[in-house]
Protein backbone atom coordinates (compact mmCIF):
# COMPACT_ATOMS: atom_id res chain seq x y z
CA UNK A 1 0.00 0.00 0.00
CA UNK A 2 1.04 3.44 -1.08
CA UNK A 3 2.61 5.63 1.86
CA UNK A 4 -0.27 8.27 1.11
CA UNK A 5 -3.13 5.56 1.02
CA UNK A 6 -1.77 3.92 4.41
CA UNK A 7 -1.60 7.64 6.31
CA UNK A 8 -5.72 7.67 5.58
CA UNK A 9 -6.45 4.24 6.59
CA UNK A 10 -8.79 4.82 9.93
CA UNK A 11 -7.46 2.63 13.30
CA UNK A 12 -9.45 2.09 16.15
CA UNK A 13 -6.37 2.88 18.54
CA UNK A 14 -3.24 5.43 18.10
CA UNK A 15 -0.39 3.20 16.48
CA UNK A 16 2.54 2.94 18.86
CA UNK A 17 5.45 4.34 17.87
CA UNK A 18 8.95 2.90 18.20
CA UNK A 19 10.56 3.91 21.06
CA UNK A 20 7.29 4.34 22.87
CA UNK A 21 7.08 2.85 26.47
CA UNK A 22 5.21 -0.50 26.72
CA UNK A 23 1.11 -0.36 27.51
CA UNK A 24 0.63 -0.19 31.20
CA UNK A 25 3.77 2.30 31.70
CA UNK A 26 3.35 5.90 32.84
CA UNK A 27 4.40 7.35 29.91
CA UNK A 28 1.93 7.53 26.59
CA UNK A 29 2.78 5.99 23.76
CA UNK A 30 2.44 9.49 21.90
CA UNK A 31 5.70 10.95 24.62
CA UNK A 32 7.78 10.41 21.20
CA UNK A 33 9.85 13.81 20.44
CA UNK A 34 9.53 13.15 16.77
CA UNK A 35 6.16 12.52 16.77
CA UNK A 36 5.24 15.49 18.52
CA UNK A 37 4.57 17.60 15.27
CA UNK A 38 2.52 14.84 13.35
CA UNK A 39 -0.94 16.12 13.34
CA UNK A 40 -3.66 12.91 13.78
CA UNK A 41 -7.54 13.69 13.48
CA UNK A 42 -10.11 11.52 15.65
CA UNK A 43 -13.53 11.49 15.73
CA UNK A 44 -15.45 9.89 19.07
CA UNK A 45 -18.83 9.34 18.98
CA UNK A 46 -20.37 9.26 22.36
CA UNK A 47 -23.75 7.60 23.59
CA UNK A 48 -25.50 7.51 26.86
CA UNK A 49 -27.08 10.77 28.31
CA UNK A 50 -24.99 13.08 26.56
CA UNK A 51 -27.42 15.42 24.91
CA UNK A 52 -29.59 18.25 26.87
CA UNK A 53 -26.82 18.26 29.98
CA UNK A 54 -24.41 20.35 28.33
CA UNK A 55 -22.28 17.86 26.71
CA UNK A 56 -21.40 19.75 23.72
CA UNK A 57 -20.73 23.24 25.38
CA UNK A 58 -18.62 21.91 28.26
CA UNK A 59 -16.64 20.15 25.32
CA UNK A 60 -16.04 23.27 24.21
CA UNK A 61 -14.64 24.88 27.15
CA UNK A 62 -12.58 22.45 27.45
CA UNK A 63 -10.80 22.52 24.08
CA UNK A 64 -9.74 25.73 24.35
CA UNK A 65 -7.41 24.86 26.93
CA UNK A 66 -5.70 22.49 24.18
CA UNK A 67 -4.09 22.68 21.21
CA UNK A 68 -6.59 21.23 19.02
CA UNK A 69 -8.98 22.12 16.48
CA UNK A 70 -12.52 20.80 15.84
CA UNK A 71 -15.86 20.80 16.28
CA UNK A 72 -18.45 19.01 18.46
CA UNK A 73 -22.17 18.10 17.22
CA UNK A 74 -25.06 16.38 18.43
CA UNK A 75 -26.72 13.75 16.01
CA UNK A 76 -30.14 13.50 15.31
CA UNK A 77 -29.97 9.91 17.07
CA UNK A 78 -29.29 10.26 20.39
CA UNK A 79 -25.25 10.44 20.09
CA UNK A 80 -22.62 13.48 19.98
CA UNK A 81 -19.78 13.77 17.53
CA UNK A 82 -16.48 15.18 18.18
CA UNK A 83 -13.63 15.55 15.35
CA UNK A 84 -10.70 17.27 16.98
CA UNK A 85 -7.15 17.53 15.36
CA UNK A 86 -3.59 18.09 16.58
CA UNK A 87 -0.68 16.63 18.22
CA UNK A 88 -1.39 12.57 18.86
CA UNK A 89 -0.17 13.70 22.92
CA UNK A 90 -2.23 16.61 22.68
CA UNK A 91 -5.53 14.33 21.73
CA UNK A 92 -4.76 11.77 24.02
CA UNK A 93 -4.77 14.47 26.72
CA UNK A 94 -7.94 16.32 25.62
CA UNK A 95 -9.89 13.39 25.62
CA UNK A 96 -8.94 12.25 28.72
CA UNK A 97 -10.17 15.65 29.99
CA UNK A 98 -13.21 15.47 28.29
CA UNK A 99 -13.55 11.96 30.09
CA UNK A 100 -12.78 13.19 33.53
CA UNK A 101 -15.46 15.73 33.02
CA UNK A 102 -18.52 13.99 31.06
CA UNK A 103 -17.33 10.49 31.89
CA UNK A 104 -21.05 10.47 34.26
CA UNK A 105 -23.14 11.07 31.08
CA UNK A 106 -21.10 8.42 28.65
CA UNK A 107 -22.37 5.21 28.49
CA UNK A 108 -20.44 4.01 25.60
CA UNK A 109 -17.94 5.61 22.63
CA UNK A 110 -16.05 4.74 19.40
CA UNK A 111 -12.97 5.93 18.68
CA UNK A 112 -11.46 6.36 14.72
CA UNK A 113 -7.70 7.56 14.45
CA UNK A 114 -7.01 9.30 10.91
CA UNK A 115 -4.76 11.30 9.30
CA UNK A 116 -5.31 15.17 10.11
CA UNK A 117 -7.09 17.34 7.01
CA UNK A 118 -6.69 21.08 8.44
CA UNK A 119 -10.41 21.37 7.67
CA UNK A 120 -11.28 22.43 11.42
CA UNK A 121 -9.59 25.65 12.32
CA UNK A 122 -10.12 26.83 16.14
CA UNK A 123 -12.77 24.53 17.97
CA UNK A 124 -16.48 25.10 18.14
CA UNK A 125 -19.93 23.63 18.98
CA UNK A 126 -21.18 22.29 14.98
CA UNK A 127 -25.14 22.25 13.91
CA UNK A 128 -27.07 19.11 14.47
CA UNK A 129 -26.69 16.70 12.19
CA UNK A 130 -29.19 13.98 11.32
CA UNK A 131 -27.98 10.18 10.42
CA UNK A 132 -30.25 7.64 9.09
Amino acid sequence: MSESRNANRKRAYPPQAEGAQAEGSQAEPWQVNDLQAIRQRVDVWYSGHVQGVGFRQRTRTIAVEFAVDGEVRNLSDGRVELRAEGSPAELTRFLRAVDESLGGFIRGKQVEWSAATGSHPGFCVAPDRFVG
